[in-house]
């Protein structure tokens, strides 16, 4: 995914996510690799393996402002390598709990460490490029405009979904998600007001 991003970052003229993208691609072959031998040292496949756990975060400082880049597809690109990196970051997090529980504690080291590159490094280059962190007011309202949305549309059509599956408990799930969703989008209202401002409504 990632070297394909880099290649169209590259045809829109955007140099610095052409390399920031070829950087992470090397970075997850990288893990890759790593996990492979964690893998190889676990289940006995190779005598002389062990669990690698020299994996090491570079934690980038993210900064406030618009985005960088002026390409939409590479704009979309980013975004979209944001939440593959937020996700892999929650779930090596999850993993590497697990491990610790179940007495592998390389493993645990692995993953924790993993996921502290994919969030405190990975997310945190994307987020600069992309512009994610904008002044309070406008963080507030990118918030309200979310959390509205998937309260009142993702969350109630993965239910209905769900309900024609005939997954019972899926349904309860998400309309939950989608009520605290709503409860989350009121909460930040809140706090906009508190601030006197107003989200810009669309024409």
């Amino acid at each position: 995914m990632y070297r394909k991003f880099a290649e169209q970052a590259a045809a829109d003229g955007e140099k610095e996510a052409a390399r920031l993208f070829t950087e992470v691609a090397q970075d997850e072959a990288d893990h890759c690799a790593k996990f492979l031998q964690a893998e190889k040292a676990i289940t006995g496949g190779s005598p002389r393996a062990n669990v690698p756990t020299d994996v090491r975060a570079e934690p980038v400082e993210i900064q406030a402002g618009p985005s960088t880049v002026s390409s939409s597809r590479t704009l979309e690109n980013l975004r979209v390598a944001m939440k593959d990196e937020a996700f892999a970051y929650a779930k090596y997090t999850l993993f590497g709990d697990r491990a610790g529980e179940t007495g592998q504690p390389g493993l645990a080291t692995l993953f924790h460490r993993t996921a502290a590159v994919e969030h405190a490094e990975h997310f945190a280059e994307y987020a600069n490029l992309a512009g994610a962190v904008r002044d309070t007011g406008t963080n507030l309202c990118a918030t309200i405009k979310r959390e509205t949305r998937e309260g009142t549309q993702v969350y109630p059509a993965y239910a209905r979904q769900a309900s024609a599956d005939g997954d019972t408990e899926a349904v309860k799930l998400l309309n939950d998600t989608a009520n605290d969703e709503l409860k989350h989008a009121k909460a930040f209202s809140g706090e906009l007001s508190a601030l006197g401002k107003r989200c810009p409504t669309s024409s």
